[in-house]
């Protein structure tokens, strides 16, 4: 039984971690996508520069909880 609860586990927790990875990079390519456009615009650039700053330290600090598990 204890056996079904690791192998349970590790498949969850190795979705997770998938999903994760795949939800950031869809979150820098969409980011990064609007910088290419808006390269102009150093205000913009940094704004958007920022956001995946914070996007990217809150998506690694799930993904480190979620290893922690």
């Amino acid at each position: 039984m204890k056996y079904l609860h690791n192998s349970s586990f590790e498949k969850t927790k190795a979705e997770l971690e998938e999903k994760g990875c795949s939800y950031s990079n869809a979150v820098l390519i969409s980011i990064t996508s609007l910088i290419r456009y808006d390269a102009g615009d150093k205000g913009k650039v940094i704004e958007y520069a920022d956001k995946i700053d914070t996007s990217s330290q809150h998506l690694l600090g799930i993904i480190n909880d979620v290893l922690d598990i």
